[in-house]
């Protein structure tokens, strides 16, 4: 597992680039929707809707990676660690052009917008959050970029033309980084303050996973999913997506590293509190 002490095998660490589903969907060209101006889309109002709000929050993640990572730079102590976070940091930026390419051509306001958003504006509460330590950071990429992967897989088999194209250009580049994340979590987690960053690694789960759980969505169905389902936008439930990442992928993480994790609901307490800040806001 260890090479030189604290470096991680490249076989161990190669084996974090989880494979694509075998049971994406495949659609003929019929049913596929080519981009904004498609018949398909413009006859249906709330299926605009939702493709355009997919592509929101798909943009929105790729831009808040960076933003968050970009400076904890100078808490990388290891000029491997800092090398692996300036190439992630740069591949982000590119999805975020991407990704805010595919936004303009639905709603060309909202993606000039969105280049102004910053920390605290994010969609999602995991972008809005302060990377402290070099081991947060590698925690945040091996564990956030986990859910980019299966969110990229839900566009693998998208009918959605943009964002099936998204999915393909960039699924190697959310291993890399989830790769890289990992990389740096056993370099520390192996290294001379072993029992020291166990703890602070298990600190750290209990402080983001509910967070990083809620970036798959709220569990109970909706109008909004149900429509993205059948028309093809997206092939799994955001339960069936979220279970099978804590199941497959956080719990056999939490054996490896020999450390505690929250429980699978926890990420209730992240929609209860933004429901609780909402009600707040309106009575003030």
């Amino acid at each position: 597992m260890r090479n030189g002490g604290n470096r991680v095998e490249l076989d161990k660490l190669l084996s974090q680039g989880i494979p694509k589903p075998k049971n994406i969907p495949k659609h003929n060209e019929r049913r596929m929707i080519q981009g904004p101006k498609d018949a398909k889309l413009t006859g249906s109002e709330e299926l605009y809707k939702v493709v355009t709000t997919v592509a929101i929050v798909q943009a929105d993640t790729e831009n808040g990676s960076s933003q968050i990572q970009s400076p904890a730079l100078h808490l990388m102590q290891n000029a491997e660690h800092r090398r692996l976070l300036w190439e992630v940091i740069l591949q982000e930026q590119v999805h975020f052009y991407h990704g805010n390419r595919i936004v303009e051509q639905l709603e060309p306001e909202r993606a000039y917008d969105m280049i102004n958003w910053d920390i605290g504006q994010h969609r999602l509460t995991a972008f809005n959050k302060i990377i402290r330590t070099e081991m947060e950071l590698g925690l945040f990429c091996c564990l956030v970029d986990r859910v980019g992967k299966h969110q990229l897989s839900q566009w693998l088999g998208s009918t959605y033309a943009p964002l099936k194209e998204f999915g393909e250009r960039y699924w190697n580049d959310e291993i890399f980084h989830i790769n890289s994340g990992f990389r740096i979590i056993e370099n520390l987690l192996y290294g001379p303050n072993s029992v020291e960053m166990r703890d602070h690694l298990e600190e750290l789960l209990f402080d983001w996973l509910p967070d990083i759980l809620a970036m798959f969505g709220k569990e109970e169905g909706s109008v909004t999913e149900e429509l993205a389902i059948d028309a093809g936008i997206k092939w799994m439930t955001n339960s069936d997506s979220r279970q099978r990442y804590y199941d497959r992928e956080i719990v056999e993480l939490g054996k490896r590293w020999n450390v505690k994790i929250p429980d699978l609901d926890s990420f209730q307490e992240v929609f209860d509190a933004f429901d609780a800040a909402k009600a707040a806001n309106k009575s003030a």
